[in-house]
């Protein structure tokens, strides 16, 4: 279910949208970049390999 709180207007979610894609965009560039941020998320472990509880 979406909430949606009143006083936000159409340019404030474009921009912030924007933002998120351009952060996702950065993330998925390189492997590398990708493992560290699943490594910041919890998701991977210190050595690179997934945490068996998100197998």
């Amino acid at each position: 279910m979406t909430t949606i709180k009143q006083g936000i207007k159409s340019p404030d979610v474009k921009r912030e949208v924007r933002d998120i894609r351009e952060t996702a965009r950065k993330i998925a560039a390189s492997k590398e970049t990708a493992r560290r941020f699943l490594v910041s998320t919890g998701m991977y472990s210190a050595n690179g390999q997934i945490k068996p509880q998100y197998r």
